[in-house]
């Protein structure tokens, strides 16, 4: 899709009707983007770089900007989710894989707005894009590691390293997605008095602060997903010596019945084998011990 400042106004044209020396909003595929871009006399080097692996491609030169941005979400191992900008002062050209969002949320932007847009203010409405939704998703995940923690503190926690290694993953993506695009703001906040406006430079600079905070919350939130998990496995270290305690205090109880057991159960003679009153005794003697041995280890709350 083809968009032509004509005047004050935005109108959707044909490839055909495309004029070099008007502003031109542009959605092609990659395949498309190449004869485009020859209008405007832009290299198409970048793109086939940016969209042939996972390396990401910021580049700035007289006269255009490039960036190549994943969109959050998409695995960073593929393609399919990066998003191409070139941005030159009669240019903005979207290309990629994953341009349907990209097109339908500036499309709604442009409706009844046409007379105080231009490519400057769509490619600041496309930047602000990628934190619209993220502090809401923050504070969601910020819940959700709340409650972990609760869990882990009352000992309901059970098996929640799996949550806390999920939760660390979305943050690693949501660290790696704001990375890229304050590398971006930077890049273009460059071009003030250039390709972009002083009110534009000022716009860029207040998103770049925005997107600061932003990084600066997930790293706040992985340093608290790491304190939940260390606090986790404190807990576990905390039942495992209250385990091997009470296994302990059990083995010291039936100590001195298992050394009186081993004692009569040597194939000899006892003198006492003779006496009518010895079993009850070694009996009581025994039921003794471990009553005794009980009351110790119960007053010094070994179990």
């Amino acid at each position: 899709m083809f968009y032509q400042f004509i005047g004050n106004k935005l109108k959707e044209v044909a490839k055909d009707g495309i004029e070099p020396d008007q502003s031109l909003l542009a959605f092609v595929e990659p395949e498309e983007a190449g004869e485009i871009l020859s209008l405007f006399s832009l290299p198409v080097r970048p793109m086939e770089i940016a969209l042939s692996g996972k390396t990401m491609v910021h580049e700035s030169h007289e006269g255009f900007d490039f960036a190549c941005l994943r969109k959050l979400g998409f695995d960073l191992s593929e393609a399919s989710g990066q998003v191409c900008l070139y941005h030159s002062r009669n240019l903005l050209l979207f290309t990629g894989r994953g341009l349907e969002e990209v097109r339908d949320d500036l499309l709604r932007h442009m409706e009844g707005k046409e007379g105080g847009l231009n490519l400057e203010r769509l490619l600041i409405r496309f930047l602000e894009g990628f934190t619209s939704r993220s502090p809401t998703e923050l504070e969601d995940i910020e819940d959700e590691i709340e409650d972990l923690e609760m869990r882990v503190l009352s000992d309901k926690g059970g098996d929640v390293i799996h949550e806390l290694l999920a939760l660390r993953k979305e943050l690693t993506s949501y660290k790696h997605h704001y990375e890229q695009l304050l590398f971006v703001l930077d890049m273009f906040a460059e071009d003030e008095g250039d390709l972009v406006s002083v009110k534009g430079g000022r716009a860029l600079q207040l998103l770049s602060r925005r997107t600061s905070r932003l990084h600066q919350s997930v790293l706040d939130l992985q340093s608290y997903v790491t304190q939940v998990r260390e606090s986790y496995q404190a807990e576990m270290d905390i039942r495992l010596n209250r385990i091997m305690k009470l296994f302990t205090a059990v083995t010291s109880i039936f100590l001195p019945l298992t050394l009186i057991a081993g004692w009569y159960g040597m194939n000899l003679q006892m003198p006492e084998y003779e006496w009518e009153l010895a079993y009850p005794l070694v009996a009581i003697g025994s039921l003794v011990i471990l009553v005794l041995l009980m009351v110790y280890f119960k007053r010094n709350k070994w179990f």
